[in-house]
């Protein structure tokens, strides 16, 4: 945690300290409820124009984790020059929770609980502050009761997993111009949907606007990898690959050696149960007529005898 802190050693202990204010609220991310306390006024009103509707009043509701927010002095923060710097936190985890630093950021979640120390006030930064700590508390969430945080755009049912400059948002844009659904061009949530899994919706976007993507939870009808090329082709992956390819791009989880295995059937669940292939496109190309061949044929063949059954 060097990077990021002036004196790690002083890194909280536990989670307490002194809060911003007394303001709550909940925020519904994947079906999931994750209440926020200790908020000022001004904190509160950035993440409702972040969130909008998605952030409400305190409920009755039992939440999957709460976070507190705690006051630290500015001078406990490195500076950093971000020019040409891609950004990043330091994550650690532990058997039930993890440790996190990052630009004027300090966080410890255990066991459904979470604090979070930072400078931060002004609205702008502190979206930011606070999804960098909700987004592993989701992934772990989402692992521990059935689902899958993925990097991905998800157009249409179809889920294109890549890591940066992989094509994600390329994808989506596409999508958007033949009139399909888009759900995000950064991270997806898959959830348990009866025997097979849906795509979630989340507000964790790359390129795309608020306006623009879609908020209806949608049947999970494929999961491609992504390649660029001078045409269009959907060939067929195996299950191995696409196993690969989902643990490859499941954030924050995939660091964690405990949480591994269970990761590695997740993602064989996934892949066992849907359509598979890799996906070659061109910026300016029209992939949906073949892809939909692709995910047509894959609803009326016979499982393949060469892979191994589900269990």
């Amino acid at each position: 945690m060097t990077e990021f802190l002036r004196e790690p050693a002083l890194f909280p202990a536990r989670i307490a300290g002194e809060t911003w204010g007394s303001q709550r609220c909940e925020l519904v991310l994947a079906g999931e409820t994750f209440r926020i306390e200790g908020l000022s006024e001004q904190q509160l009103r950035g993440l409702a124009e972040r969130y909008g509707s998605r952030l409400q009043e305190p409920s009755d509701t039992n939440p999957a984790a709460v976070l507190q927010m705690f006051r630290a002095p500015a001078s406990d923060f490195l500076e950093i020059d971000t020019r040409g710097w891609e950004y990043w936190v330091d994550l650690q985890w532990s058997e039930t929770g993890f440790s996190l630093s990052g630009m004027r950021v300090m966080a410890r979640a255990d066991a459904g609980r979470a604090g979070i120390w930072t400078c931060v006030e002004e609205p702008g930064e502190l979206s930011g502050v606070v999804e960098n700590v909700l987004r592993p508390l989701l992934a772990a969430r989402l692992l521990s009761t059935g689902g899958l945080l993925v990097h991905s755009a998800a157009v249409n049912g179809s889920l294109f997993a890549g890591r940066s400059g992989d094509g994600k948002s390329t994808m989506a844009r596409l999508g958007l111009e033949a009139g399909l659904p888009v759900l995000s061009d950064d991270l997806n949530a898959l959830v348990p949907d009866g025997k097979h899994f849906a795509i979630a919706p989340l507000p964790f976007t790359g390129d795309l606007e608020p306006h623009e993507v879609s908020n209806e939870q949608t049947p999970l009808r494929g999961v491609f990898g992504l390649e660029k090329g001078d045409r269009e082709e959907v060939r067929p992956m195996m299950l191995a690959a696409t196993v690969s390819l989902l643990v490859r791009c499941a954030p924050y989880v995939n660091q964690d050696p405990l949480r591994m295995p269970l990761l590695l059937d997740r993602a064989a669940a996934v892949a066992a149960g849907t359509t598979r292939g890799m996906v070659t496109f061109r910026r300016d190309g029209h992939v949906w007529p073949i892809l939909d061949v692709g995910l047509h044929a894959h609803q009326h063949a016979e499982p393949d005898p060469a892979e191994p059954p589900r269990h």
